[in-house]
């Protein structure tokens, strides 16, 4: 009997081992296949996001593409850089009549020509291009009138109707007379009229010293702060010890005009400075006035788009202008100083430049 107990205890404790063995298999098979499932799960997460995002691209992409073929907006397209390469059998520019001069490559701002191009000089009425860039900053309602002072009629050199201090042939400003901004603008780029830069000064900064205040102020923004200008015109001041503290040079003006060149924001200027003669009216239109550009180069060659010219006792003759080559590309700027052939010498420069360079896509 108690051998018959014992081997049936004997039966239940490996019954119970099996049953023991048999639930870890079974834990074990639940567990694997619980990861397995949560592996998958997460799998297919993932994976459909991605097909999403995929997705979601695509469709922003094909939306931007469509915007882009079908807006009325101008297009903006990357636009490649081009620089000026100098040619292997580019012969050296010799200049003997100016004392100072520069080439600048307008998009790149490269030096491609220089003489003397960072002494000190007066530079004239070539001034008046960094004035009509300081007014174009200053003033926004150019269509504005305002009226003329008589003590400006009286200034020196070049005016209104006056083509020097003792020739005056057309009809000049006249006390009271309001004017358009825009107008005396013109008259003072294209006929390089000091009485119309003096207005125009005195307008926005009240004085002159004040208004030389704002355009050297210009200037130290364009990085150009060694240039020290005195008088909106570019006539020299009466105190000859502080005329000799008013300068400029070939590279900083001709910085200046290539900024004008370059900047939509000044593309009236670049306009006038190109414009060979023009007609203005006062506001209530009953004196009307002609005024020439004293750039005669103009004529001399298609290279030439236009410029600002310049002469005082001091400065000498100068000039600044602007150029293209035959198919109207590839602008650059010249300035020649104290140069008493500085119409021809802009025209070699030129010359020399657009059979010296070709311009390469970088």
């Amino acid at each position: 009997m108690a051998r018959g107990n014992k081997a049936k205890m004997g039966l239940m404790m490996k019954f119970r081992e099996l049953l023991s063995k048999e639930n870890d298999l079974v834990l074990a098979i639940v567990v694997t296949s619980c990861l397995f499932a949560a592996f998958v799960l997460s799998s297919w997460l993932f994976f459909s996001a991605q097909a999403r995002l995929i997705a979601d691209t695509e469709t922003q992409t094909k939306r931007q593409f469509a915007d882009f073929l079908y807006s009325t907006e101008p297009k903006r397209l990357p636009v490649p850089v081009v620089m000026p390469k100098k040619k292997i059998d580019a012969k050296d520019l010799t200049l003997n009549d100016a004392e100072a001069a520069v080439i600048i490559d307008v998009q790149s701002g490269e030096i491609l020509f220089g003489k003397n191009e960072n002494t000190k000089r007066a530079i004239a009425s070539t001034t008046k291009i960094l004035t009509a860039m300081v007014l174009v900053d200053q003033v926004r309602d150019r269509d504005l009138a305002i009226e003329i002072p008589e003590d400006v009629l009286s200034i020196e050199g070049t005016r209104v109707g006056c083509k020097s201090s003792y020739i005056c042939e057309g009809e000049r400003l006249r006390a009271g007379e309001k004017v358009r901004i825009k107008d005396l603008i013109q008259a003072m780029l294209i006929a390089s009229a000091n009485d119309a830069a003096t207005v125009l000064a005195r307008y926005v900064a009240e004085t002159e010293e004040d208004f030389a205040i704002l355009m050297n102020a210009r200037m130290d923004e364009l990085g150009l702060g060694e240039s020290n200008f005195c008088r909106p015109s570019g006539l020299e001041l009466d105190d000859v010890v502080l005329e000799q503290q008013c300068h400029s040079s070939a590279r900083d003006i001709g910085r200046v005009l290539a900024t004008v060149v370059r900047e939509p924001k000044y593309q009236e200027i670049e306009e006038m400075l190109a414009t060979k003669k023009a007609t203005f009216t006062s506001e209530d239109g009953t004196i009307t006035h002609e005024v020439e550009s004293t750039n005669d180069s103009i004529e001399l060659s298609q290279l030439i788009v236009g410029g600002k010219t310049g002469f005082t006792p001091r400065a000498g003759l100068a000039l600044a202008n602007i150029g293209e080559d035959e198919n109207g590309n590839n602008p650059v700027v010249t300035v020649v100083l104290d140069d008493p052939q500085r119409f021809e010498t802009s025209l070699e420069m030129l010359e020399w430049v657009y059979s010296s360079f070709e311009w390469v896509t970088s």
